[in-house]
């Protein structure tokens, strides 16, 4: 299990480190590095679950994880940083207001992105439950044995040291801009509720950290046959994507107010 820093307690006081801070230019990973870590594991779902589960449901299960994954990335180490280093600017004009209106209506459309994506992958999920639970009892489940990553093992264990790399620099940037992303909503009214915006940041970024970082690795660690093991995993991703879904959905309630706001500084 890896360990994650305490982001809720975790806010960086130095306000003048952030402010010299410059748009990240880090660049999101290729599709050919997520899939050499998340194939693996969908392969070891779709070997186990095998005929109780259809197609429809694998391909939903790939593609709504692959996207989640694309969608945090790019949120945590690209935009929110981008967001952060011009709020950290000492004086505002109209073009830096502009700039951070049109990055407020990215990460509103990179929210609902990650909604949709929580509503398919919730689905799936729950489809998944079902599947083992019509599990047919006249056939006798086969003693567990572990899945093996056979010749490929150097490979898929250095993809997942840099993916763990990565998730430690989701967390990394997030604490580092943490300070002026809580100060963003200072000025909305009490009534737009931007402590739901506040909040969210950390527990989805934990909750994507727990999805990636502990609980699809540890579906090599299921043995053939074990149905319990396997519905307490399902049962845990499907916990932490609900917890994705209910935080996107408080978080993007106020937005729109925050980017009238900003609308407004750059016409003032």
């Amino acid at each position: 299990m890896r360990k994650s820093h305490n982001i809720e307690e975790q806010q960086s006081s130095d306000m003048s480190h952030s402010a010299s801070a410059a748009p990240t230019q880090e660049k999101e990973l290729p599709q050919s590095f997520i899939y050499s870590w998340l194939q693996p594991l969908l392969e070891q779902i779709t070997s186990y679950l095998g005929q109780r589960i259809t197609q429809d449901d694998l391909d939903l299960l790939s593609m709504s994880l692959y996207h989640l994954y694309r969608s945090i990335d790019r949120l945590y180490c690209i935009t929110l940083p981008e967001l952060a280093a011009f709020l950290a600017m000492s004086s505002y004009n109209k073009e830096h207001y502009y700039l951070i209106w049109l990055r407020l209506r990215q990460i509103k459309r990179m929210l609902e992105r990650i909604e949709i994506v929580c509503h398919l992958l919730s689905g799936t999920l729950t489809s998944m439950l079902g599947a083992l639970d019509s599990l047919d009892i006249a056939h006798p489940k086969k003693e567990g044995k572990r899945f093996a990553l056979s010749s490929t093992l150097g490979a898929r264990a250095a993809a997942f040291e840099q993916l763990q790399h990565r998730l430690e620099e989701w967390q990394s940037y997030f604490v580092e801009h943490q300070a002026l992303l809580l100060d963003l909503t200072k000025q909305l009214p009490a009534t737009a509720k931007g402590d739901n915006i506040d909040r969210g940041w950390g527990i989805v970024l934990l909750s994507a950290v727990a999805i990636y970082g502990d609980i699809l690795p540890d579906v090599q660690g299921i043995g053939a046959g074990d149905d319990e093991a396997t519905a307490t995993l399902i049962l845990d991703l499907a916990q932490q994507t609900d917890q994705i879904l209910l935080q996107t959905e408080a978080m993007l309630e106020p937005f729109p107010h925050l980017i009238k706001l900003y609308a407004h500084a750059q016409e003032a």
